[in-house]
């Protein structure tokens, strides 16, 4: 609903801040307890849980781009590292350092130039040498 609308964007553009329900209410024009109720008919999950969601969201596309996760957990709003940490792992399941170790191996091996096909098939007449014996 149009209503949701503006809170929905407020909550994308102020996310590294606190983020209370009556300011969200406030928005949509509609009492604390009967924003709760609405928005979590409209979108699926109750308020809070959406921000965390939305915080996470940003803080994977954070540490993809290599920000490290001590400036992440300030860039999203949590309240320190820990706070972050557990968070990340409860919704990704995996550290956020795991994380992001993950995405410069893929990062790296995406920037790695292809083998060849002589040395690929130098690796599998090696290959089959070895499992020859």
């Amino acid at each position: 609903s149009r209503a949701l609308s503006h809170a929905v964007s407020y909550v994308s553009e102020h996310l590294a801040e606190p983020i209370p329900l009556e300011k969200l209410a406030s928005l949509a024009g509609l009492s604390p307890w009967r924003f709760s109720i609405v928005f979590r008919q409209q979108m699926g999950v109750p308020p809070h849980r959406y921000i965390s969601q939305q915080r996470i969201a940003r803080a994977r596309e954070l540490l993809r781009a290599g920000m490290p996760p001590v400036a992440v957990a300030d860039a999203c709003g949590f309240y320190d590292q820990s706070h972050f940490s557990r968070h990340f792992k409860h919704q990704c399941g995996v550290t956020p350092g795991q994380y992001a170790a993950a995405c410069a191996c893929v990062a790296a091996s995406a920037a790695a130039p292809a083998p060849s096909a002589g040395s690929r098939e130098r690796q599998a007449r090696s290959w089959s040498r070895t499992r020859s014996r």
